[in-house]
């Protein structure tokens, strides 16, 4: 069963990231501020109910993750418009998901986990968003923006090492045939 509880809260977050950009845009910080926390909220139980119920599947997981990718690319975007973030990090994220996606579907491997580095790198993601729009709209320190420009260099570096390692995990799986 493809829309189920889990997978709805999956696609909950495509739907909240242009209520996200548009009340941020508007100055609705308080709507912002709900929204984000739905997306973390949904992000967060969308798994665990998921296995709960039995309705953990290979596209449950694709959903799950390119709605993940698709929130976090977004967000990360506005808010490098906004220089906020560097610009770098949003094609970043859309590629290594794209990449994964391939992974997923042409090595045949559905379900296809991320690594730990992608797994940091995809709660990273979600935190250095977070924290660029609450500095961005809420806080406006120096200090803040220093730290979170130099997570987000340092997500940049940790997904261009995941996308090599991936590259090189599926050439050698691609040798082996």
């Amino acid at each position: 069963m493809m829309l189920n509880l889990p997978n709805s809260l999956s696609l909950s977050r495509i739907v909240l990231l242009p209520v996200v950009i548009l009340s941020d845009h508007n100055g609705f910080t308080a709507l912002t501020a709900a929204c984000l926390t739905l997306a973390i909220i949904s992000d967060l139980v969308d798994g665990p109910i998921a296995r709960r119920r039995g309705h953990s599947s290979a596209a449950g997981t694709l959903i799950d993750h390119g709605s993940d990718a698709s929130f976090v690319t977004g967000f990360s975007l506005w808010l490098a418009l906004a220089n906020a973030l560097p610009l770098l990090l949003a094609p970043l994220i859309a590629i290594a998901f794209v990449q994964y996606l391939l992974d997923a579907l042409w090595l045949r491997q559905p379900g296809s986990r991320p690594s730990r580095l992608g797994r940091f790198n995809g709660i990273g993601y979600y935190v250095v968003c977070v924290a660029a729009w609450i500095n961005l709209r809420l806080l406006n320190l120096p200090i803040v923006e220093v730290s979170v420009n130099l997570l987000a260099w340092t997500l940049a570096v940790t997904t261009v090492v995941s996308i090599l390692t991936r590259i090189t995990f599926t050439v050698r799986r691609i040798r082996r045939f």
